[in-house]
């Protein structure tokens, strides 16, 4: 009898498939329960979890009265929260709550964190270069991060937000690849998301070049999450400036972008929970600010301004605030910048919550 006649094509078909079945959920046992989402996630990514973590444990036990700062990286290298607090001398916590690229759609999917938090406070910082659009730029390329949706996923804000900002989020302002991954089912998201191995070890090897942020607590460090910025000699820092001045001469205002719609959803969100809320221009590097088109920064001004009033929360521009020598780079405040910032941003605080007290 030879070996084809003892072969069973039945069989061997469910076999495979059985060893397959089997070594799949091995995989997935192994990257959702025994690899945790710190193995999984950039610095960057991982802050956003942490955050989440941070606002529930407020939640949950007693605590002074916060002010919470949110933004991007600006924020995040910008604002001294001890520095604040020392000069607000009020007896309140100031946190720093800024993300790296966090954008204000991204601020948007953090607002059931916010209310969690129960802060006094919140102010929003708007870099902004973020309310202008690319002349040439389809949206795609506006769209939040890939790595990002995964923790803000793993968070499950959807099901946590309010039905009218809910429905504003998902039909008005997210993307449709965006929108597949944040409302995706369990198991779709462990297979399509969370699990994929290109995104693990392509994570593992950037980490790997930023050992020093996890070092210096970028992650954990909600007063004074500073990334100490390598002195850049003149050469990298005027090429880093020059290409984003490339980027500012190509940004128009629309009043319609993703990002002005996802402000004004966080302004009613957090007016309704009787939070007091102020909305801040970050301040730009001068020669950036000559580059910007005149209408681009009228246009924000005035609808940044339109959009305070609605939210009976105060606006503040500091666009100009800071001069060349207090920039690290071409966005972000060196320790000169980011000491002005952070006292001028508490003597603001300071004069809106004596104008909110007076009768």
């Amino acid at each position: 009898m030879n070996r084809w006649s003892q072969f069973s094509w039945g069989r061997t078909c469910i076999e495979l498939a059985l060893g397959t079945s089997i070594a799949l959920l091995l995989y997935l046992a192994t990257m959702n329960f025994i690899v945790g989402k710190s193995f999984l996630f950039s610095v960057d990514t991982k802050r956003i979890i942490e955050v989440y973590k941070f606002c529930s444990s407020m939640k949950a036990t007693p605590h002074k009265e916060a002010n919470f700062i949110i933004g991007s990286s600006v924020a995040v290298e910008g604002i001294d929260a001890d520095l604040l607090d020392q000069t607000l001398h009020n007896g309140t916590n100031t946190y720093n709550l800024g993300v790296v690229g966090l954008s204000p759609v991204e601020a948007l999917i953090l607002g059931p964190a916010l209310k969690a938090g129960k802060p006094q406070f919140v102010v929003i910082g708007i870099d902004a270069m973020s309310v202008g659009v690319g002349q040439t730029e389809n949206t795609e390329k506006e769209s939040i991060d890939f790595e990002k949706l995964q923790a803000y996923r793993a968070m499950n804000p959807i099901a946590q937000m309010d039905s009218p900002v809910k429905k504003e989020l998902l039909e008005n302002i997210l993307l449709p690849k965006e929108k597949a991954i944040l409302e995706s089912h369990y198991l779709g998201y462990l297979l399509g998301c969370r699990s994929l191995p290109i995104f693990f070890m392509e994570g593992k090897l950037r980490e790997l070049t930023r050992k020093g942020l996890r070092t210096q607590g970028i992650v954990t460090n909600f007063k004074s999450p500073w990334m100490l910025k390598v002195n850049l000699t003149g050469d990298s820092k005027e090429r880093i400036i020059n290409s984003a001045i490339g980027v500012a001469q190509g940004l128009s205002f629309d009043g319609d972008s993703r990002n002005i719609k996802a402000l004004r959803a966080l302004t009613r969100l957090l007016q309704a929970e009787n939070i007091a809320l102020m909305l801040v221009v970050w301040p730009l590097h001068p020669r950036i600010l000559s580059h910007l088109h005149a209408e681009l920064l009228d246009k924000t001004d005035t609808t940044l301004k339109a959009l305070a009033q609605e939210s009976e929360s105060n606006y503040l521009n500091y666009s100009k605030l800071l001069s060349d020598t207090d920039f690290a780079d071409a966005l972000h405040p060196n320790s000169e910048g980011r000491a002005k910032l952070s006292i001028k941003l508490a003597e603001d605080i300071k004069s809106f919550s004596a104008h909110l007290s007076t009768p």
